[in-house]
């Protein structure tokens, strides 16, 4: 770790962004909305394959 107090807060603000990202993603990945759509999908993906059959 650098004691140059310029670098220690790119370093802070790039983590801080990281983290953000993740936080972001993992919030769009729980969200019940979006599993629902998910699932209709799949749903009307089966549903059209027993159509071809």
């Amino acid at each position: 770790m650098s004691s140059d107090p310029d670098r220690i807060w790119r370093e802070i603000e790039t983590t801080r962004t990281e983290l953000s990202n993740d936080v972001d993603a993992l919030t769009e990945k729980v969200n019940p909305r979006r599993a629902a759509r998910q699932v209709q999908g799949e749903a009307h993906a089966a549903a059209d394959d027993l159509r071809q059959r």
